[in-house]
């Protein structure tokens, strides 16, 4: 996610884990992570632990939040059929809907 989220959320950067990423393009981009600060993220009515980091765009780029292997992506099946221009999201087997109380 942009860094920007985090200062909107009031996260301090200099009490960050930082850490060096390379991105696909091959740019060298800072990393930051509050492991003493849980995060969650909403989807639907779903909220689930926020396990990604945030990271800082070099100047000028065209920042694209992207969404993680290891919370979004476990939780539910993605499917894009790009013939129809259709996009499917449904939930995991591992993680089964809950009941939905009257």
């Amino acid at each position: 996610m942009d860094v920007s989220y985090a200062d909107i959320l009031g996260l301090d950067r200099a009490e960050a884990e930082t850490h060096q990423a390379t991105t696909a393009g091959g740019t060298a981009v800072r990393t930051y992570l509050w492991p003493n600060r849980p995060l969650e993220i909403q989807f639907e009515n779903d909220r689930f632990p926020f396990e990604g980091v945030f990271l800082e765009f070099p100047q000028g780029s065209d920042p694209e939040n992207l969404l993680g292997r290891k919370d979004f992506f476990q939780r539910y099946i993605v499917q894009f059929w790009d013939a129809a221009e259709m996009m499917n999201i449904d939930t995991s087997p591992d993680y089964p809907r809950q009941a939905v109380s009257p």
